[in-house]
């Protein structure tokens, strides 16, 4: 029962939405479940320890330059304070939990190929409802984008509120099913990889560049009896989708739009010997650019890029200007 706690636990954590109408739904089932061992007597735990005293230091630092940056700047964003304390109280309830439940690491595990499963499925169903031209379907458990013009008709997030983290998570949980399947011998853990190294053609190119490395790895450290079961499981799964889909789907323009755009990046290369796609030329062109004075650049001012310096999306581009 405990492992299946975890499971569920770690799984809310990465799927949940972090914040709809002002409540963190991806640590409420955590901390009900808290409540509930407080309230059934199990109060003695002791979560204080070097590591996190560390951590606590660490985020009280953080909230202390957020709030001098604030000062400074007449502007106060509480999102920025907020998060380390979020991020704090995550560990230090997560930790309570691990100490009190005493389960094999494993189930961590478990718990983020549940994750990436049930996002998995999100994904699937969002993008066929754009192909089947279902709104409601495509729009599925959509919180960031389904009202928003970043949704697009040929890649799909589920619940992750982004592309590149739908194609992470999707990658995590197909390279932990496999280690999984390793240890156990679970065949169980195939199935499930199979379904989630596919969503990298619906999700994220960076992570489809990564599962495809991860892949070749895998081939490459694996015995030769192994490499004979890699090859025959790709070959009969390729086999079972094309024998399953309908032949509408599979000679569909949509679908072929969608291999177009996720392999932009290796049509280019092998075309124009050019290692770049339109996405990698709009990220240089319009998402890297710095403070323009020593003080913001240092400490920020408290704005954000998407108030003072224009929306970007790398993260240490947004760190810079927050």
């Amino acid at each position: 029962m405990k492992n299946i706690i975890i499971i569920c636990l770690i799984a809310s954590i990465l799927i949940l939405p972090k914040a709809l109408k002002y409540i963190d739904f991806s640590m409420l089932p955590l901390l009900v479940f808290i409540l509930a061992l407080i309230l059934t007597g199990k109060k003695h735990v002791n979560v204080i320890n070097e590591n996190t005293k560390i951590v606590f230091i660490t985020l009280y630092l953080i909230i202390l330059l957020v709030l001098i940056t604030s000062m400074l700047n007449s502007n106060v964003n509480f999102d920025n304070v907020l998060k380390p304390v979020r991020v704090f109280l995550l560990y230090v309830s997560l930790l309570y939990v691990f100490i009190v439940l005493k389960f094999d690491d494993k189930y961590i595990l478990y718990g983020i190929v549940a994750a990436a499963l049930v996002n998995g499925f999100f994904i699937y169903t969002q993008y066929i409802g754009e192909y089947i031209g279902y709104d409601y379907l495509k729009n599925i458990g959509n919180y960031s984008f389904s009202e928003g013009n970043r949704s697009t008709p040929y890649r799909k997030s589920g619940l992750m509120s982004g592309f590149p983290t739908a194609g992470m998570l999707s990658l995590f949980g197909f390279i932990f099913s496999i280690y999984l399947y390793y240890v156990s011998r679970n065949k169980t853990f195939i199935v499930i990889s199979l379904f989630l190294v596919v969503l990298q053609l619906i999700t994220s190119r960076t992570s489809l560049i990564l599962s495809i490395i991860t892949v070749v790895v895998i081939f490459l450290i694996s015995n030769y009896r192994n490499k004979i079961k890699i090859v025959a499981v790709f070959l009969f799964s390729a086999l079972l989708v094309y024998a399953v889909l309908p032949q509408s789907l599979i000679n569909s323009e949509h679908l072929y739009k969608t291999s177009v755009y996720m392999f932009e990046l290796f049509t280019n290369v092998l075309n124009n010997s050019s290692f770049e796609t339109n996405s990698t030329n709009s990220l240089f062109l319009k998402h890297y650019f710095y403070p323009d004075d020593y003080v913001t650049f240092l400490l920020g001012d408290t704005y954000g890029v998407d108030n003072n310096y224009g929306a970007s999306d790398v993260f240490f581009i947004r760190v810079l200007n927050s």
